[in-house]
C-alpha cells in the first residue's frame, strides 16, 4: 500500500521508464473507486499507451487488461443503467474477448471470467474460457458443475466429448451431487449416450 501510494511521485521522477509506468497503472487499477465514465475513460487510455512500449510483455499488459475490465463492469453493475453505460457495458465485454490471452493462466482466472459472461447470457464464450482446463487435476468441483450447468443447455455442447468428460469427472468426485444436479438438467442431455451411461450408473435411472 505504501508503495502504491508512491508510484505517482516515483512516476513524475521518469515519466519515460516502462517498469514505472506500468507499476503505476497496476497500483491504479488496484485502488480504482469509479464515480464516473470519464474516470474510466482516463484510465483505461493511461492503460492501452502500455501496449505501445516494446520492453512489456503483451500477456502481461492483457491480465492487467482483464483487471481493469472486471472492475468497470463491478463499477457499471452498482449504477442504474443509461445509454452511455450501457454502450460502455457492452463494449468492455467486446474487449474482454479482444484481449484475453488464448489461454488464460490458471483455472480459476478462467472460472472467474466465465461467470461474467454467463451473467450476461453469452454461454458459448464462457465455455471456451473453461474448456482447456477440463484436463487440469486441480480444478474445483464446483467449476466442475458450472461447466456441466452450462453446456446442457445447447445440443452441440451436451453433445460434446467435453461434456461427456465432465460429467465423467463429476461422478468421480460426487455422485451424488451430479445425480441432483441431473434432476434439474433438459432430458435431452441423455441424448449424448455415454452421459446417459454415467447417470444410470450412478443415479439408478
Amino acid at each position: 500500500d505504501k508503495f502504491c501510494y508512491q508510484m505517482n511521485n516515483i512516476l513524475n521522477l521518469n515519466t519515460a521508464n516502462q517498469i514505472i509506468n506500468f507499476n503505476t497503472v497496476v497500483c491504479n487499477i488496484l485502488y480504482a473507486q469509479f464515480t464516473s465514465v470519464a474516470e474510466i475513460a482516463k484510465l483505461q487510455a493511461t492503460l492501452d499507451k502500455l501496449y505501445t512500449f516494446p520492453t512489456l510483455p503483451k500477456g502481461k499488459i492483457n491480465s492487467l487488461n482483464l483487471e481493469l475490465q472486471f472492475k468497470i463492469i463491478d463499477y457499471l453493475n452498482s449504477i442504474s443503467k443509461t445509454p452511455e453505460t450501457t454502450i460502455l457495458f457492452n463494449s468492455t465485454f467486446d474487449k474482454i474477448k479482444a484481449i484475453r490471452n488464448p489461454k488464460l493462466d490458471s483455472w480459476e482466472n478462467a472460472y472467474k471470467l466465465a461467470a461474467f459472461f454467463v451473467k450476461n447470457d453469452d454461454y458459448v464464450y464462457a465455455l471456451s474460457l473453461m474448456d482447456p482446463f477440463l484436463s487440469d487435476a486441480t480444478i474445483s468441483d464446483d467449476f466442475i458443475f458450472s461447466y456441466i450447468s452450462i453446456a446442457a443447455h445447447r445440443e452441440e455442447t451436451y453433445l460434446s466429448n467435453l461434456f461427456t468428460k465432465a460429467v465423467t469427472l463429476a461422478a468421480e468426485k460426487a455422485p451424488a451431487r451430479l445425480c441432483g444436479l441431473f434432476d434439474k438438467l433438459p432430458y435431452s442431455v441423455l441424448d449424448n449416450a455415454d452421459v446417459k451411461k454415467i447417470i444410470c450408473k450412478n443415479c439408478n435411472r
